[in-house]
């Protein structure tokens, strides 16, 4: 399954001495650990969580100052009927569909930290009751993802 197990080394990769200050490398090992202990004991190792915090965070900040347009309105898939419309509130399709692929990325991350990770990763961010942005519910998040399978947009 893509996405899973270390990346594969089919890219050139370039060494780089960098220096990191001890709290952000005691940040990034505190994250490691809770990452492996959500996965099991599945072990990571620092570098490849490394990149992977780098490609994140560049591509963040990247969509951040440079957003791009909205998407247009994806169609309804054949697999919803057509007399059950979806709510004016619900969430935008593509957002929905979006976070379809991070629950296929990571299939066996538990809805609390997909919904962090969303958080994290800006994916989404709800508000909360004072107006600071907060993770999703995992009850909410739940139905998003059952109203993605429906949409047969999960296995």
């Amino acid at each position: 399954m893509a996405g899973r197990g270390r990346p594969s080394n089919n890219s050139e990769r370039t060494s780089l001495l960098l220096r990191v200050p001890t709290e952000l490398v005691t940040a990034v090992d505190t994250f490691k650990a809770s990452l492996e202990g959500e996965r099991g004991g599945f072990g990571i190792h620092r570098s490849d969580l490394l990149i992977r915090l780098i490609e994140v965070g560049l591509q963040t900040l990247t969509q951040a100052r440079h957003p791009s347009p909205p998407a247009a309105p994806l169609p309804d898939h054949p697999a919803v009927p057509s007399h059950k419309k979806r709510r004016k509130d619900a969430l935008p399709l593509p957002t929905l569909r979006r976070i379809a692929e991070e629950r296929r990325q990571y299939p066996d991350i538990s809805l609390r930290s997909l919904s962090q990770h969303l958080y994290t990763t800006g994916i989404y961010r709800g508000q909360g009751k004072r107006g600071s942005e907060v993770a999703v519910s995992s009850s909410v998040l739940s139905k998003w993802l059952d109203e993605a399978h429906a949409l047969g947009w999960l296995d």
